[in-house]
């Protein structure tokens, strides 16, 4: 195939209004219908709804069914005032779940600089982008903390079905932090920071890139999850990277350098198991690189290193991120890059390859203003794309989807039923909760005396100090020790148990502050669990803690509780905790 004029010749809002009203027909001649039978005999119009029930009716979708050529264009999230704050939105990441849920995430902005105080929103799809539910909180919501959470990049173990959430902050762009969901996306742990023990000397900060990250299908390096990113040295000079796990998250390593120059980057796993990185060149560029154009490079060790810098000069470029996307079709693979050509980020446009990078010999505008995007091909085989919709996200975030017969003017055509995606296992497991407490009470709420009882003991004014606040438990300067402790928790016939408690710290703590853990069983004493220690570097003005106690004898008693024990000197600092769980551990 080759570039010409004439495939762009299907205006891309055009055909928009035509995929609306070909999704939008079932629904329409319902209504039609009820008006047309109003005054028809009952057989008659009993048999005109049993038509329409039939057309309506929900089948399983294959990707030969859908719109011969299909493209829709909406917007996902809108600036303006959302669950009670106004918003910039800039940057997205999207990820299909092993449930099908199609998720959205992106930068929720407070102002319109990429140095603002930022959120994480997200939006749900059960239906692959056709319809989407309300705007949810993620992450970012707690009164103290001021940081900006960004740079969406979302991947799922499928493996495990767990979710991971990557995202970075803007102090210093040194912290790079990950959540993790085990229901696609309902809940979410607290913040666990990549450690930064991996960030070397010569490196002053680094951070992920937005867009989904990947996992290896095949070859020796299967399961492993890659999450694409950069770095940059105390002299200015910028290098590509990758984060890497090979035990579902639990611990995490960093690449090799790219080469100079290289910036935010997209990733692709091949047909053969190498790994295609496709480069944003910025800074101080190595002679290899042409910043008129996307820049590949490829590892064949899991994205451990990267050698074979290649200029692609049938991908021309002018600024900003681009995607990158891989079809799986019998016959081979299609890849799509997808990035604005025009200063200011104009003409979104998306290329298709289909030798696996090699050549892109076809494209097509998708968007007259686009800049950063993220890009998935679902399971029906639709490509979903969201992107900046203008040069600063002036009209916040779009949503595109698009079938591949549209994308090439009938040339291909996707014609695989919907692939299925693979099942979550079953968990392993083997704690059970007796007790948890995730304090999804009021604000300010001091004391619970219901199924999951717990109080404050201690300084006179707690109810200031400490209280339920956005759905954790909140302490702060109280004048003295704030102990928090659960009532007398019934354990029946358990032999062991384990104590969980996650925490927060916000702001500039030191050595005269404190958060003890302490389990009692029966009329015992307490018993530590863990005592922290806080930094005062002031990089570490934000930390998550993951307090557990395993397989703790109970020796015959009946009952447990759990003690916390907090003091806090200053104003400008504050602890949260939540999640406090006893669990069976046999």
């Amino acid at each position: 195939m080759v570039d010409c004029p004439h495939l762009r010749s299907i205006a891309p809002m055009k055909t928009s209004y035509l995929a609306l009203f070909y999704r939008s027909w079932p629904r329409l001649a319902s209504k039609a219908l009820q008006a047309t039978t109003a005054n028809l005999p009952n057989s008659f119009a009993i048999g005109l709804f049993c038509v329409a029930a039939l057309c309506a009716a929900p089948v399983p979708l294959k990707a030969q069914d859908q719109d011969p050529f299909y493209y829709e264009i909406r917007p996902l999230f809108e600036n303006g005032e959302q669950l009670g704050q106004v918003y910039r939105f800039r940057n997205v990441g999207l990820i299909q779940c092993l449930n099908g849920d199609l998720l959205a995430f992106v930068e929720a902005r407070h102002d319109v600089s990429d140095h603002s105080e930022k959120d994480v929103l997200m939006r749900r799809s059960k239906d692959r982008g056709t319809t989407w539910g309300p705007y949810e909180a993620v992450w970012g919501h707690l009164e103290e903390d001021h940081a900006g959470w960004k740079d969406p990049a979302p991947v799922v173990d499928k493996a495990t079905g767990r979710l991971f959430y990557f995202m970075n902050t803007n102090e210093s762009e040194k912290r790079l932090f990950y959540m993790t969901s085990d229901d696609s996306g309902y809940t979410w742990s607290d913040p666990i920071r990549i450690p930064d023990s991996l960030l070397r000397p010569e490196w002053k900060r680094w951070r992920n890139n937005p867009g989904p990250a990947i996992q290896l299908k095949v070859g020796k390096y299967k399961h492993r999850m890659l999450i694409p990113g950069h770095i940059v040295t105390h002299e200015d000079r910028h290098f590509s990277v990758v984060w890497y796990s090979d035990d579902h998250g639990e611990s995490w390593q960093v690449s090799e350098t790219a080469v100079q120059g290289s910036d935010e980057v997209s990733i692709i796993e091949l047909s053969d198991g190498r790994v295609l990185m496709n480069i944003r060149s910025h800074g101080e560029l190595d002679p290899g690189l042409d910043p008129a154009y996307r820049n590949f490079m490829y590892s064949d060790n899991g994205g451990e290193s990267w050698y074979g810098l290649e200029t692609k000069r049938d991908l021309p470029w002018e600024s900003g991120h681009g995607s990158l996307a891989k079809m799986e079709l019998g016959d081979g693979n299609l890849l799509f890059a997808i990035h604005p050509l025009v200063v200011k980020r104009k003409d979104l446009t998306c290329f298709v390859s289909y030798d696996e990078g090699k050549t892109w010999p076809y494209k097509k505008l998708l968007h007259e203003i686009g800049g950063y995007s993220s890009t998935i091909v679902l399971d029906n085989y639709d490509i979903a794309m969201s992107h900046n919709h203008g040069f600063r996200g002036e009209h916040g975030i779009d949503f595109v989807r698009f079938n591949l017969s549209w994308l090439t003017d009938g040339k291909e055509h996707a014609n695989p039923t919907v692939q299925p995606l693979p099942q979550a296992p079953e968990s392993k497991a083997t704690d059970r909760a007796i007790w948890r407490e995730d304090f999804e009470l009021a604000d300010r709420t001091i004391l619970d005396g219901g199924s999951t009882a717990w109080k404050i003991l201690g300084a006179s004014n707690a109810p200031i100090g400490a209280a339920v606040s956005n759905g954790k438990f909140r302490t702060s300067d109280a004048g003295g020790e704030i102990v928090w402790q659960t009532g007398r928790i019934d354990i029946g016939d358990a032999k062991r148990i384990s104590i969980a408690v996650d925490a927060i710290k916000i702001g500039k703590f030191n050595n005269s502050d404190s958060l003890r853990i302490y389990y009692r069983l029966g009329d015992g004493d307490e018993k530590l669990i863990e005592s922290l220690s806080f930094s005062s570097d002031p990089q570490e003005d934000f930390e998550t803690y993951r307090i557990r106690k395993h397989d703790i004898n109970v020796s015959g008693n009946q009952q447990a509780q759990v003690i916390i024990r907090s003091r806090i000197n200053g104003d400008d600092k504050t602890l949260y905790w939540d999640r406090v769980e006893v669990a069976r551990a046999e």
